[in-house]
């Protein structure tokens, strides 16, 4: 008897061993991924649409020294052709295992709106140190610097913008918590809050029980300092000011509408929330890139930007 007790005091260890040891593995896998190199990053966007037009952009590096002395790589892109002189700026955020290329498809709209683009990449990711991933906890405090740093360089007159994809998206509204003197936010498929995003991501992607999001939670807290549900970018918007224009793919199912939707309801300052038809997670401009255009010209035009 002794023995079968000892012997299933052993079992219950190593199961809970291995189940406290998948958990951490589970926060490495989402809070460490390796994400696409910038050379990779800027082949994927060849392949969905023509990037030639990046070729003849003027393009300057620098760098922003961020909150906690992080490095950020970042690139100022215009079009010295058609508007040298312009005072209209944008920062671009990309989405999740991406780089600053991963926004190409919107600079050659904004370029051709007269704006400036400042692509970046956020912590972690492209040409940046290696560092772990938060959702916009700490990623909306780069882009707070990053902010500063474009209105050091290019003067506290200018209309400055943000515009985000994907994760990306989440950052730029997140970032509304510490920056409110930009023009505008174009919010493009962001997630309200993150914890059900892990939810699907652990179901659908990993495919393993949804209920383990609360120990990799627990797991994440304990390794890197951050709980998923302090990801809530919906949180930043009680307050806000900044005009928000929200847009989303109707198909996207990674990160659904309604997050989308919610975060509209949330905002109390000018607003507009728009879905495009058939399009998938982060697809809507190439879905559509005459509605997509329009629908940002004309909220452009209407907050005076």
């Amino acid at each position: 008897m002794k023995k079968k007790t000892k012997a299933a005091i052993i079992a219950t260890a190593a199961a809970s061993t291995a189940f406290c040891a998948g958990n951490f593995g589970l926060a490495h896998y989402i809070m460490d991924a390796k994400g696409l190199s910038t050379d990779e990053s800027l082949e994927q966007q060849k392949a969905f649409y023509d990037t030639g037009f990046f070729k003849e952009v003027d393009r300057t590096t620098f760098f922003v020294k961020s909150w906690d002395g992080y490095r950020i790589h970042a690139e100022l892109c215009r079009d010295l052709k058609q508007n040298a002189d312009s005072k209209k700026y944008v920062i671009l955020s990309h989405g999740y295992n991406d780089t600053r290329f991963g926004c190409l498809k919107y600079v050659k709209m904004y370029l051709e709106l007269g704006y400036h683009c400042v692509i970046y990449d956020l912590r972690g990711w492209g040409d940046n140190e290696r560092d772990f991933c938060t959702f916009g906890i700490r990623e909306s405090r780069d882009l707070a610097c990053v902010i500063d740093e474009c209105h050091q360089r290019f003067g506290n007159d200018i209309i400055l913008g943000l515009h985000g994809e994907s994760m990306g998206a989440s950052v730029s509204i997140f970032a509304l918590k510490y920056r409110q003197v930009v023009d505008f936010v174009v919010s493009d498929c962001g997630y309200a809050e993150f914890w059900p995003i892990l939810k699907r991501i652990i179901h659908n992607k990993i495919h393993l029980p949804g209920f383990l999001c609360f120990p990799v939670s627990y797991a994440t807290q304990i390794r890197y300092g951050y709980s998923f549900r302090q990801m809530k970018p919906i949180d930043s918007l009680a307050h806000n000011k900044v005009p928000i224009l929200y847009l989303h793919g109707s198909k996207d199912q990674y990160i659904l509408p309604e997050n989308s939707w919610k975060m509209y309801k949330a905002t109390k300052s000018y607003r507009e929330f728009h879905l495009i038809p058939s399009a998938g997670h982060a697809q809507s401009i190439l879905a559509d890139p005459d509605r997509y255009y329009a629908l940002v010209r004309l909220f452009l035009k209407k907050i005076g930007c």
